[in-house]
């Protein structure tokens, strides 16, 4: 059975969360920002840090959905 987009993200937002619980850092952000990004270089306006920081915020402020989290 295919996993929905949101199944996915919580997923891979589980992953990151034991990797902060592992990681010993001191916040968040520096755990998000020792996350390697997989994108071309080129084009990129957005840090992956500052995107993954701003969908952790979505998702801990009860936005669940990709569209709530993206709105």
């Amino acid at each position: 059975m295919d996993s929905s987009p949101a199944e996915v993200a919580v997923a891979v937002l589980i992953g990151h969360a034991a990797m902060l619980r592992c990681s010993g850092e001191d916040s968040l952000l520096a755990v998000i920002a020792a996350i390697p990004d997989p994108r071309d270089k080129r084009g990129i306006r957005h840090s992956l840090p500052s995107i993954s920081g701003l969908c952790t915020s979505a998702v801990l402020s009860r936005f669940l959905t990709l569209t709530e989290i993206t709105d």
